[in-house]
This record gives C-alpha cells, structure tokens and sequence, in this order.
C-alpha cells in the first residue's frame, strides 16, 4: 500500500517536470534561439544594419525653435542628437552662450509635446550596432568652440557637422547631405534672427 502510495505522488510530478523542461527557451541549434536565450540580438552578432535618418524641428517658427537628428526609427527609438545650451555645475548658462552636443533622453519624436516637424534625410547604414554606437559617441564629441549667435555655433550648425562626420566614414551619401541642405539654406537665416537674435547667412 505505501509503495503504491508514493508512486501515485512521483509519476504525476515526473510528468510535472518533464513537461516542464520540454516548454524551457533552451538554446536550440538553428543559433536564433540561443541568441534569444542569451540575451544577444542579430545585429550584436555584427550584421550589418540601416538606419534612418530624419530631422525633428521643435517649435517650429518660435522663439525656442530646436533642431535634433534621429538616427533609428521613430516607431521602435532612435537616437536623438542636438546641441544645446551649456549650463555650469551651479545650473547657470555663460554669459556668451556655447551649446554642447547631448543626446536626448527620449527616443522618439512622438515624446515630445507639441510634436516636431519631421523631415526624412534618408539612410544610414553601418557594419554593426558597434559601429553605429561609435559614430554616435564620435558625433557627441563634436566641439563646438563659437557661441551660439556666430555661425557654426547653434543647433542647426552642429547637424550639419555631424552629416559631414557621417558622410567622411562612409556612412551616408551624398543624397543625405543634401537633403539637410536645402532645410539649411531655407530656413538658416530666419532662425538664427529669431532664435539667437544674430543675423547669419547659411
């Protein structure tokens, strides 16, 4: 009685178990499974990838008017790049303002409030994420060493300079810069008038 007692309670919890381990994401061996299981994307496996590109005006025609590039998709987050104002450690801006290149710390355009105008540039294309996360960090270091009323020294200027960065490593072409140019040159001057209070020529 006791020995047909214990296997009652074994059998039901082997099968418990079995069935248990059968529906684990173990790693299989078509390598996508494991790379799910393990945390690794296709990309990080150095597949090349392609980017978009666009431009995020915010505020457009007002008095706080902002540029930013998105490289990614807006749907799944990119990154956001701009120049802004630089603020010392006490939360102060200097008296001649200098913009520093940030990277936003939101991921689409759809965050912000009211919405930017979006105007698509085209592609980028990269040998890998890695490769991606260097030229980002390459254009995060772009310096901008002229205040923000001269030119080459507001956020619209420091665009341009990281298409330029992109297009010498051979991540856009020449298609992508142009694109950006004729935003650039139409609305160059406007903007600086209005946002930086300086009359600059694209």
């Amino acid at each position: 009685m006791l020995f047909r007692t214990i296997t009652s309670i074994l059998v039901p919890l082997l099968c418990f178990w079995t069935s248990g381990v059968t529906a684990s994401p173990l790693p299989t061996g078509d390598g996508s499974a494991a790379s799910r299981f393990f945390g690794r994307t296709e990309n990080s496996a150095g597949k090349p990838i392609e980017a978009n590109l666009a431009l995020g005006i915010i505020h457009a025609g007002q008095k706080y008017e902002h540029w930013l590039l998105a490289i990614g998709n807006d749907q799944a987050g990119s990154e956001l790049l701009s120049a802004v104002v630089k603020f010392d450690k006490h939360g102060n801006t200097q008296p001649v303002e200098y913009l520093i290149a940030r990277k936003s710390n939101r991921q689409k355009f759809a965050d912000y409030n009211p919405a930017p105008e979006v105007v698509q540039l085209g592609k980028a294309s990269f040998k890998d994420e890695k490769e991606k996360e260097n030229v980002v960090k390459d254009i995060l270091a772009i310096e901008i060493d002229v205040p923000s009323n001269q030119k080459g020294g507001n956020c619209m200027d420091f665009i341009k300079s990281a298409l330029k960065l992109m297009k010498d490593k051979g991540n856009v072409d020449e298609s992508v810069v142009g694109n950006y140019d004729d935003v650039y040159k139409k609305r160059y001057h406007d903007v600086a008038k209005k946002v930086f209070d300086a009359d600059l020529q694209p």
